[in-house]
This record gives structure tokens, C-alpha cells and sequence, in this order.
């Protein structure tokens, strides 16, 4: 059965060449992990505006990476941290999320205040085939994205129910304009 099977492909290599094997790195649909991924659609119900963009964390020794996605539904905007590995705590409990927010002007400058802040998460979802938690910050999400800078960078650290450490590093570059998406569709008010 296998003989059968690798006969076309050996066949097919062949006729289009070696070539036809070696990866595409040219490719288009491919992104940067440290790129942010935007949806933009319209509402089914009532054909709002509904923007959704998402950029995964770098990727470090020792730790899973987590993923940052800021979403404009229904006129609501909310911010997620896509947490792999996470020991669950019960639905709808609240966990602290810290996180530090860099400039690239004062990483330039040499001069950067390692000065955590500590907000309120809670569990909105889980995805049991990654095993990941979706925590999203509590409170005012349009106060957080407008304080986060340009072109800087986000770390954030979460201890989840056995008080194991998820650290993340994200870098957001190009994050003008995504605020700028999620600020249009859900009509945030002037800075």
C-alpha cells in the first residue's frame, strides 16, 4: 500500500522538478510572528463594524508564548491574553494580570522604569484542543490600548491557580494603526 502511495508523488517530482519540493519562503499568506493579524468585517445582526487583531508573544526559553488579541464587537472593545498551558481556575474567577509597557523611545534612551502594573483578569474561554485559556482584562479596555505606546514593547506575567509563572514579550510594532482600526469601529472618544 505505502508503494503505492510514493510512486505518484515520486512521479510528480519528476515531471515538475526538484523544485517543486523546496518551501515557498516568498509566499504571501505567510506572516511574521511578531506582525499583527486584522479581521474586518461586519456585524450578521445589525452590519456594525467588528475588527479583530491578534499578534503572538516572542518566543523565549521555557515558555509556551501566549497571544494578545484586541477585538471591536457590538460597539465593545476588550482585550484578550491567550494563555497555553494554564491551570484553570474555577469559571468566571478573577486573577491578577501584570504587565509593563516600554516605549522605544526609553529603551533608545536607556532609561526604562520596571514599574509593573497589576489589573484584574478573567477567564472568557478555553480551548481544549490547545489547552489554552482566554483571559481578558477587566475594567476600562480603552484606556489600556490608548496607554500602550507605539512601536514599544508589552510584557505581561500571570500566575495561574498553581502559581506557575507565564511570562510574554510583546513587541507592537506597528500598533498605531491597528489602535486606530479598533478606535474607529467602536467609536472610542478623542484622546
Amino acid at each position: 500500500m505505502r508503494r503505492a502511495a510514493i510512486l505518484p508523488l515520486l512521479l510528480s517530482s519528476l515531471i515538475t522538478g526538484p523544485d517543486a519540493w523546496a518551501q515557498d519562503t516568498g509566499s504571501s499568506d505567510r506572516h511574521d510572528p511578531e506582525e499583527w493579524v486584522i479581521s474586518e468585517t461586519r456585524s450578521p445582526v445589525d452590519y456594525s463594524p467588528q475588527v479583530s487583531a491578534m499578534i503572538a508573544s516572542i518566543p523565549s526559553p521555557g515558555n509556551w508564548g501566549m497571544s494578545f488579541s484586541l477585538h471591536c464587537r457590538q460597539g465593545r472593545t476588550e482585550a484578550l491574553f491567550g494563555i497555553p498551558d494554564f491551570a484553570r481556575f474555577p469559571a468566571g474567577s478573577g486573577f491578577p494580570v501584570e504587565y509593563l509597557a516600554v516605549s522605544q523611545q526609553a529603551i533608545d534612551a536607556r532609561s526604562v522604569e520596571r514599574r509593573w502594573v497589576e489589573r484584574r483578569g478573567v477567564e472568557r474561554g478555553f480551548d481544549e484542543v490547545s489547552g489554552a485559556v482566554d483571559a481578558a482584562l477587566t475594567g476600562d479596555a480603552v484606556a489600556f490600548l490608548k496607554s500602550l505606546p507605539d512601536d514599544g514593547i508589552l510584557s505581561v506575567r500571570v500566575r495561574d491557580r498553581n502559581a506557575v509563572t507565564h511570562d510574554a514579550e510583546f513587541h507592537l510594532k506597528d500598533f498605531g494603526p491597528v489602535r486606530d482600526k479598533l478606535a474607529a469601529a467602536c467609536n472610542w472618544p478623542p484622546r
